[in-house]
């Protein structure tokens, strides 16, 4: 009666140590670490060991194993010693933890192991994300998770205009589509998503870094926010007009006031996280295949930001097969004096923390 399970029965050599509970002449061998093995404080070190003992001249073999921390080991040599007595030991390097810079960031591991995935420089990628925490207002510098940046380009373009490149009514931008209008008029449903994201849309952008003047008119259970309302109080915060080539047919239609009478589209059109990773260009990049509808507000997560900025920045690298150009890339062109101007900015940060070590946080 064992309850439906095969009970294993002890074999006589290990009948026989429960009985004298004595073993001689006990040997140890490392498996795993083995002999000046280095690790990286932080990572765990696992070990496994064989032993062998003899019990009225009769041998028996067991098998331990475990995991130690290595931020319990001082940096250096450090010595590993099998028990129960033996002398067999290896020793391993502990190595200081990675960092870029004098001081470690918090979010280093992961721009670490992003960048080995794609094969970039890891001072390159985080300078990159660097300068996407450049904050608009005073110019500092700092990493900051749940950054958010509206682009009325994208929302006129893809979203917005009589016949836009995209449209809100695809999977999977309609399910987080804000209630409203587009140039064409049309009315635009609220997305069935969009009541679930928490924080919620009217949250995050009135705590964000767009001027909240007219935000306000979602308390008053007025939706449409449109364009022009937003334009009159941010623009000169934003530069959204400076950036608008009048020579170019990309966005110069926004540079007429009649252009901006459509309700902004937040959650599409913004960029995102510590990468600040558009929305759309992540799931051109497959963002939603992992989980159907995935909400926006995932960018925010730091190793999913980090990820799609990477993965966007090695796409740049491979259409064109040079790092700075990639940069620009990632910007949104190879051509512009904008981009040429972040792609220096970058670039600089890079240079520096190479040669001197410089401290980014």
């Amino acid at each position: 009666m064992n309850g439906g399970y095969t009970v294993g029965e002890w074999s006589p050599t290990f009948k026989l140590f429960w009985e004298l509970k004595v073993l001689t002449n006990i040997t140890a061998h490392f498996i795993t670490p083995s002999q000046g093995k280095e690790f990286t404080q932080g990572e765990k070190i696992r070990w496994s060991i064989t032993y062998t003992g003899y019990i009225s001249s009769q041998s028996l073999s067991w098998w331990e194993f475990g995991d130690i921390n290595s931020n319990l080991l001082k940096i250096g040599r450090q010595p590993i010693i099998a028990g129960y007595g033996t002398n067999q030991r290896v020793e391993v390097i502990i190595k200081t933890k990675r960092r870029l810079g004098l001081v470690r960031n918090e979010y280093d591991d992961i721009i670490f192991e992003e960048a080995e995935e794609f094969k970039i420089d890891p001072d390159l990628l985080k300078s990159l994300i660097h300068q996407e925490s450049l904050s608009p207002e005073g110019g500092t510098y700092h990493f900051k998770p749940n950054a958010y940046r509206y682009e009325p380009c994208i929302d006129y373009n893809y979203f917005s205009k009589i016949n836009p490149s995209i449209g809100m009514t695809q999977e999977p931008y309609n399910h987080f589509t804000i209630r409203g209008k587009n140039l064409k008029g049309d009315n635009i449903p609220e997305g069935d998503k969009v009541s679930t994201l928490e924080p919620s849309y009217k949250q995050m952008i009135r705590e964000g870094v767009l001027k909240k003047a007219h935000i306000l008119k979602f308390d008053d259970n007025d939706p449409d926010l449109t364009l022009t309302e937003l334009w009159r109080d941010n623009d000169a915060i934003q530069r959204w007009s400076r950036f608008i080539d009048p020579n170019s047919d990309w966005c110069r239609d926004l540079l007429i006031e009649t252009n901006r009478n459509f309700t902004v589209q937040f959650l599409l059109t913004g960029s995102y996280g510590l990468s600040q990773v558009l929305y759309q260009t992540a799931i051109v990049l497959g963002f939603n295949q992992e989980k159907p509808n995935r909400s926006p507000y995932d960018l925010f997560i730091p190793d999913v930001g980090i990820h799609y900025g990477a993965k966007r920045l090695k796409k740049c690298y491979d259409t064109y097969k040079n790092w700075r150009t990639a940069v620009r890339c990632y910007n949104g062109s190879v051509t512009s004096e904008a981009t040429e101007k972040y792609a220096k900015d970058v670039y600089d940060t890079f240079y520096l923390s190479n040669l001197y070590d410089l401290i980014i946080e």
